[in-house]
């Protein structure tokens, strides 16, 4: 009895492992199946993931490509702030801006004289200041360690934010249209790294209604002013006409009613001149006819009548 419970047992355990081999086996089988199915897809994940890292590769290189250059130019903090000074009026006139009419360079502003000061219509102001805070950004280039690169661009931003508060408790607000002051970064790539080191700057500015702009930024938003600037020129001007043609009617009317006194008075005159005319011809005619006769002398010719009518002048009120 205990030698067929142990067959028995042992039947069991060899088709339990079995079947376990099989299921195995099964298994492995299915996974090679559907890896070898994944495969394409996985390949083209990677290919994917090697391209956009080619991709990030590149801009950054290009970005340090453009800071480099920067670096390269721009060596002390004088050579910096006359370079954004220029770069700005240089936007301003290609704008189409004119200075003295349109814009002042270094006019007062709140507490501050900012670098550019845009008129506006309604009297209102566009209050420029250029910064070129990049004294982190190039060390942070130079830096051999990476952890030191981030955070020196970390600085870097707060360098930017500080130049932004430096604007609002220089009062520039207070004059600006909307309440908003342009902070001018004369290259883009300064301003981008860093974004790119505190992606919430942008936010922050905006709070504080600071507008960071580059100079492709600041181009579009001084064309726009310009724009603005020569139709509120034209609606200027076209008032300016309408009130000419008015003070010229005016004019006109005065010098009707004058020119119609003239109309009048030689109108009297030449009733006079004919009534004189009539009484020689009448009385004295006759007169000097018969001395004439006596003496033996000729008679003088009789004057003539005015028989012209004086035209009156039309009523400026009518003539249309």
């Amino acid at each position: 009895m205990v030698n067929v419970t142990v067959v028995i047992v042992s039947v069991v355990g060899a088709a339990i492992v079995t079947g376990t081999v099989v299921w195995l086996l099964t298994r492995r089988r299915k996974q090679q199946e559907v890896t070898a199915d994944m495969g394409p897809l996985v390949a083209q994940v990677e290919q994917a993931m090697a391209k956009l890292e080619g991709q990030v590769q590149g801009h950054v290189s290009s970005l340090g490509q453009q800071i480099g250059q920067i670096a390269a130019v721009f060596t002390n903090d004088r050579t910096r702030g006359s370079w954004g000074e220029v770069t700005l009026r240089n936007l301003l006139e290609y704008a189409g801006l004119t200075e003295g009419r349109d814009f002042v360079m270094q006019d007062t502003a709140g507490n501050g004289r900012p670098d550019a000061t845009v008129r506006l219509p309604g009297e209102r102001k566009l209050i420029i200041d250029a910064k070129f805070p990049i004294a982190r950004l190039l060390d942070a280039l130079d830096a051999k360690d990476p952890a030191d690169g981030v955070r020196l661009l970390g600085e870097h931003a707060k360098e930017i934010e500080r130049e932004a508060k430096n604007l609002i408790d220089r009062g520039y607000q207070q004059d600006a249209a909307g309440g908003f002051v342009v902070l001018y970064l004369p290259h883009e790539a300064v301003f981008q790294a860093a974004m790119a080191a505190d992606p919430g700057l942008f936010e922050r500015l905006m709070a504080m209604r600071i507008v960071v702009a580059g100079p492709s930024t600041l181009l579009a938003v001084l064309r726009a002013a310009a724009q603005l600037l020569v139709e509120q020129r034209a609606v200027v001007e076209a008032r300016l006409i309408v009130d000419d043609a008015k003070e010229l009617h005016n004019r006109l009317g005065t010098f009707i009613g004058h020119f119609a006194k003239i109309g009048r008075s030689l109108e009297t005159a030449t009733g006079s001149y004919n009534q004189a005319v009539g009484s020689w011809t009448s009385r004295v005619t006759p007169q000097v006819g018969r001395l004439a006769d006596r003496v033996g002398a000729p008679a003088p010719k009789d004057p003539e009548a005015v028989d012209t009518t004086v035209r009156t002048m039309p009523d400026l009120a009518v003539v249309r």
